[in-house]
């Protein structure tokens, strides 16, 4: 099968350089439809299990008094099968057609990397969304495809952590040249400011980019360095998402972020009932620098390797 043949049969994946805080009425919200379809799921699995729990009964009556043992060993075999079919898939499927085309016009699934937590067990939320994405879309004809929104950080992790690009095809927007361009710019001032002392001309760039490394420069700092790699690749986050990606105490992930706000470099604002901490977009580059520099996570680096992909 040729190359584009292949690029036929991928999901495609919008790169933005956002995460997708917000969400026009013609597009549906990955979140969204993934707890909805876990909770389907869940029913579908509890509803077969049970009917394989009144089966196996019927099974052993039928033995008792040896009447249709047969039809009631087979009837146990075939929902124990069932109980084997990946519900999430189905449920989702269903939910994105209905969303999707239910009113006759093809909307865009927004906001993939909010399902970029790290629990226990891996990327399970969006790793299962996405395969099962994957799966649904061959079965779908291009035209009734939806098109799937990812921050370009998220993209660009996964792409080389998990080999998503093998089914994936990803589309950059208008402004991902631009922004990666400007971003280069800034983070090599930043590193002619500490190898050749090359002033930083940006007078708030250089007391934020102080402030961060004073907290972040010591190799004590794992924790605060973590964080700062969490909020960068999985986009805004409350304590407890920090506190159950990296498991940390609640209390330490609410003393770190208190200490990243006080920098300039971490916005936070009240949610629903929640503080969301995000990453300023005016002091980005400094994120980049020294999250490349502590822990050697080189973002910009993941997504210069993807230049030449799906142009």
């Amino acid at each position: 099968m040729d190359e584009k043949k292949q690029d036929e049969k991928k999901l495609i994946l919008r790169l933005v350089t956002g995460w997708g805080e917000k969400a026009d009425s013609d597009s549906l919200k990955a979140i969204k439809l993934h707890k909805q379809a876990v909770n389907t799921a869940k029913k579908c699995e509890n509803d077969a299990k049970e009917a394989v729990t009144k089966a196996e009964k019927a099974q052993i009556r039928a033995k008792a008094v040896d009447i249709k043992v047969a039809e009631a060993e087979a009837l146990v075999e075939e929902l124990q099968a069932k109980v084997q079919t990946d519900f999430y898939k189905i449920a989702l499927e269903d939910l994105i057609k209905k969303g999707c085309l239910g009113q006759g016009k093809l909307k865009s699934i927004v906001q993939l990397d909010k399902l970029f937590r790290r629990r226990i067990g891996g990327l399970s939320a969006i790793s299962k969304f996405i395969t099962a994405l994957a799966g649904i879309v061959l079965e779908v004809k291009e035209k009734n495809r939806p098109c799937c929104q990812i921050n370009v950080f998220a993209y660009a992790f996964l792409k080389h952590a998990k080999n998503y690009h093998f089914f994936i095809r990803a589309e950059k927007t208008a402004d991902i040249n631009e922004s990666t361009t400007k971003w280069t710019k800034q983070v090599q001032e930043l590193e002619d400011f500490e190898r050749l002392g090359t002033p930083l001309v940006n007078e708030t760039i250089r007391e934020a980019y102080l402030k961060l490394r004073a907290i972040v420069g010591h190799k004590s700092a794992r924790d605060e360095q973590r964080t700062l790699a969490c909020l960068l690749i999985a986009g805004p986050s409350t304590s407890e998402d920090i506190k159950e990606d990296l498991n940390l105490n609640y209390p330490l992930s609410l003393r770190i972020m208190a200490a990243l706000v006080a920098t300039g470099t971490i916005d936070e604002k009240d949610k629903d009932d929640e503080v969301l901490y995000s990453l300023n977009k005016d002091t980005l580059p400094i994120v980049l620098f020294l999250v490349r520099e502590t822990i050697g996570l080189d973002v910009l680096g993941l997504m210069k390797d993807m230049e030449g992909e799906n142009q």
